[in-house]
């Protein structure tokens, strides 16, 4: 995709099981691990960046339960903590953006440091964030807030808008029941009762927006659908007391249409379903498409399924960046798969560690002696423990 945006390397220092880890990423890439290793930490520390951004530091750290469950123990005050972007585009852009928190004595957070350096079209565009002020290349920059992410700010100024656009959209989806989703369309109809005027919110509100604005991604996702369900026809959207209502409709052998509600749905196919919004719903123009942080994709999904939705992550990585954790040999089951598109997570005494494959178990995927899935079988994908 023209003007791709992708992270190409992230690193990060001081988050929770992470004392210090850093990693090239490609532009789908796989993390496997045994439990508890620390792949869930590793792409939650982009996402707290990004939700940092969307809204502010203090509620990032609040959704996480504090700033001591967001720090590797054991904590001594002062601290900080660190967060390093490396990214890229075709469109002959560069850029890294680094992060740097300080911690103090009543757990008081606040940005110590943070640099912008972007590379484009052979301009050269950056400022930096020490002690409270700033200074770069733009001629007037916008006021600092210590408790708040400087590019936030600075995404009023056009030369770093992209860079917040991208970072600020990283999204992420886990499995959930059926019933989660359920509750928050139940959610959203009571917040529009309240507040009339308030605009629909969820994944029936989004899937209703594609189908009006990007029917041919609608129809991308729907086809992934029918494979993974068969019995499935489309997705509906009914507008009904206040709220916005998602429906699948099955097809019956008898030719009659029979819709159900997320409640009755199974949790696979509504899992499935929002794993696609978020691969092929397209950001509005003029905005890159951000990366997507998948979680355990096969946790809800028949083993027959697996093979559509790896299929489905092919596809969407042509037009943005999927990052995504994994258990499952029969994800990585397929010859498409490169070494160079897994990181092996293990975690020991000194915290979680990320590691590209080593020579020899690239080559033997290289030369097609085993798939990736059949080497994680036995044992072959393992780091150490």
């Amino acid at each position: 995709m023209e003007g791709r945006f992708q992270i190409d390397r992230f690193a990060v220092k001081n988050f929770r099981s992470i004392q210090e880890c850093g990693v090239e990423l490609a532009p789908l890439t796989f993390f496997i691990g045994p439990n508890a290793s620390g792949k869930t930490n590793f792409v939650d520390a982009m996402l707290f960046v990004a939700s940092a951004l969307r809204s502010s530091l203090e509620q990032a750290i609040a959704d996480r339960g504090g700033i001591h469950s967001i720090l590797h123990h054991p904590i001594k005050l002062p601290t900080s903590a660190q967060f390093d972007f490396y990214l890229s585009s075709p469109m002959d852009f560069r850029c890294e953006f680094h992060l740097e928190l300080r911690i103090i004595e009543g757990w008081s957070v606040s940005v110590a440091r943070e640099e912008c350096l972007i590379h484009e079209s052979g301009a050269q565009h950056h400022y930096l964030v020490e002690d409270g002020s700033v200074k770069g290349t733009a001629a007037v920059f916008p006021a600092v807030s210590a408790d708040r992410i400087f590019l936030s700010n600075a995404s009023g100024l056009p030369e770093f808008r992209r860079l917040f656009d991208f970072l600020a959209g990283i999204e992420w989806t886990e499995p959930m029941p059926a019933a989660i989703y359920q509750l928050a369309q139940g959610f959203a109809r009571a917040a529009r009762i309240n507040h009339p005027g308030s605009e629909y919110t969820g994944l029936a509100a989004r899937f209703r927006n594609l189908s009006s604005n990007q029917p041919d991604r609608l129809e991308i996702i729907q086809q992934y659908l029918r494979a993974i369900a068969p019995p499935f026809d489309r997705v509906e959207v009914v507008e009904s007391n206040n709220a916005l209502w998602l429906r699948f409709v099955d097809k019956s052998p008898f030719g009659t249409s029979m819709p159900f509600y997320i409640s009755q749905t199974s949790a696979g196919l509504v899992y499935s379903a929002e794993i696609l919004l978020e691969l092929f719903e397209l950001p509005g123009e003029g905005k890159p498409a951000s990366a997507v942080i998948i979680e355990e994709p096969e946790a809800l999904l028949h083993p027959g399924a697996i093979q559509v939705i790896r299929d489905s992550f092919l596809e969407a990585s042509r037009i943005r960046q999927v990052l995504i954790t994994t258990h499952s040999p029969d994800l990585l089951d397929d010859p498409a798969v490169p070494a160079e598109w897994i990181r092996t997570v293990y975690r020991d005494e000194t915290g979680t560690h990320i590691d590209v494959l080593d020579e020899g178990t690239k080559s033997v995927i290289r030369d097609h002696l085993y798939t990736p899935g059949q080497m994680l079988r036995q044992g072959g994908l393992v780091s150490k423990s």
